[in-house]
């Protein structure tokens, strides 16, 4: 015994069919090989666990993450169960339109017997009033040719009486005059006439005695008396045709009525699905395709919609993969394999979170560009935007060009240049008053500065010389103002020659030093490169 797969009744595997529904139950059965329950071989799906029957675990519906629990292992199962529910309960509602499709057919076929029908009783009605006119006709010729007979031979009868008493003729009728009742037409038929030539003749030989007033007159034809029986049958049928023609007319607007609701619901409900459907392809996020699912799911487009759902599971699995990712290729890389699925806002948010970090901590031109010209596909509304191309505009101003080298360079050439000439009054125009640190010695004055180069050129020093290399220059603007300062570093090689010889040769050293927007060195530091 199993449960019926229409109905649910139990009934045998070998019975022809359910005896309650009538789906059919023998040589009609497939086992499914997940759960062990019976489906019928029309259905790709066990309507129990939901699975394909031909064991392909890869069509598989469901919207719920991978199982990692018995919690997880239960939802899953009640939602199989109430997809099945849902599938046995469109299958239930088609059986109904069957059933009230094929009420319909018959009640147009019950209807067009009916009609016809009435078209037979209506055709034999026609032919017995025919008959019944004929019957009619006959008697009353033959009822007129017995009377006209009748007269003449009255009239044939009686010449000798007529010609003794000739005075009485006007105001005697003859004895065998008929009866006002039983008077003929005025007109005999012309059967009558080819059937009497002797008594035509004989009365145009023979004068009538009867006045021509009398004669002139029309007598009407005598009618056999109707019946009152008869007389209701006649009525009735008009009725019967009235009520037979109104019946018909109701059925056939009855059964337009129920053909035309059918038509309509059809034409509703496949306009729906199309309309349902054209979102799913617009959008295929996991709602739309589950509305779909839950609405149609015997549906037109049903394996489209389920290859769908399939990718939809598959890109879960890629998200759970790169989540705790902190690479924005991998999540750009989601977004080109999965375009429409619910999970790209996220990586786009990801991608934005992760590029404007990269570039705030690296605080270059080229990281602030790259953040710029990032593709909307990847990052979508890009969140720090604003404070990127701020930070860019910052370091366009202070991007040094040829200019400003040729400018700090020849400022720090005639500051050497003074050294080296024992130039104090070229030395003392170089640098600010006061300096604000020299040699590490803050608030330095400009005799400070002529101290050094008194040290430097000591009298046993003969010749003295500085080179400079490697220029890294930086803008420095001053707040609410266009004008720039600059800081700079930079390699220093001093040569010297001395006649002590422990002083003479060749020394390195790396300076940073600051110079403000009147071009003079503010700040000046050396540190010795040691060799």
């Amino acid at each position: 015994m199993i449960k019926c797969p229409e109905c649910g009744h139990d009934v045998s595997t070998h019975a022809p069919s359910c005896p309650n529904c009538g789906c059919r139950i023998e040589h009609n059965l497939e086992l499914c090989s997940f759960c062990g329950s019976y489906n019928i071989k029309q259905y790709k799906t066990c309507i129990k666990c939901g699975r394909s029957l031909n064991g392909d675990d890869d069509k598989v519906i469901t919207f719920n993450a991978p199982e990692t629990g018995v919690a997880e292992k239960t939802a899953n199962n009640k939602q199989e169960e109430n997809d099945n529910r849902k599938i046995q309960a469109a299958m239930a509602a088609q059986k109904v339109a069957e059933e009230e499709e094929a009420a319909a057919v018959q009640a147009a076929a019950v209807a067009n017997q009916m009609t016809e029908t009435a078209m037979a009783e209506e055709a034999t009605e026609k032919i017995a009033e025919e008959s019944d006119t004929t019957e009619d006709t006959t008697i009353n010729n033959d009822f007129s040719s017995k009377e006209i007979t009748f007269s003449t031979e009255s009239n044939a009868a009686t010449p000798e009486t007529q010609a003794e008493t000739p005075s009485e003729q006007p105001t005697e009728e003859p004895s065998a005059t008929v009866t006002d009742d039983e008077k003929p037409a005025e007109q005999p038929s012309a059967e009558t006439e080819d059937t009497t030539p002797t008594t035509a003749a004989a009365n145009e030989a023979e004068p009538s005695p009867q006045p021509a007033e009398e004669t002139d007159k029309a007598q009407p034809a005598v009618q056999p008396e109707q019946k009152p029986e008869e007389k209701a049958e006649e009525t009735e049928k008009p009725k019967k045709k009235s009520h037979a023609i109104t019946w018909i007319c109701v059925s056939a607007l009855i059964i337009a009525g129920i053909v035309g609701f059918k038509l309509y619901s059809n034409y509703t409900a496949a306009k729906h699905e199309e309309e349902v459907y054209t979102q799913v392809i617009k959008n295929p996020c996991e709602a739309n395709i589950k509305q779909y699912l839950d609405e149609f799911p015997n549906g037109a487009h049903r394996n489209k919609i389920y290859e769908m759902n399939q990718k939809l599971i598959k890109s879960k699995k890629d998200w759970q993969k790169i989540a705790e990712s902190s690479s924005a290729e991998d999540f750009m890389q989601f977004i080109d394999t999965h375009p429409h699925d619910d999970l790209v806002p996220s990586a786009q948010a990801k991608i934005d979170s992760l590029t404007w970090m990269k570039a705030s901590l690296n605080d270059t031109e080229d990281e602030y560009l790259r953040y710029l010209s990032t593709p909307a596909k990847y990052i979508g509304k890009q969140k720090h935007r604003e404070e990127a191309e701020s930070a860019l505009s910052n370091i366009n101003k202070k991007k040094v060009e040829a200019a400003d080298r040729s400018k700090v360079r020849s400022i720090f050439r005639k500051f050497f240049d003074a050294i080296c000439n024992k130039d104090e009054a070229t030395l003392k125009s170089t640098v600010a008053a006061p300096v604000k640190s020299f040699l590490n010695k803050p608030d330095a004055t400009e005799n400070d500065v002529v101290t050094f180069m008194r040290k430097v050129n000591s009298h046993d020093v003969s010749k003295l010389s500085y080179d400079m290399n490697g220029f890294i220059i930086t803008k420095q603007f001053v707040e609410g103002k266009e004008e720039c300062g600059y800081y700079t570093n930079f390699t220093l090689t001093q040569k010297k020659e001395s006649t002590d010889r422990n002083k003479s040769g060749e020394k390195k050293f790396t300076v940073i030093a600051r110079i403000d927007t009147n071009g003079k060195i503010t700040e000046f530091n050396m540190k010795k490169v040691e060799q």
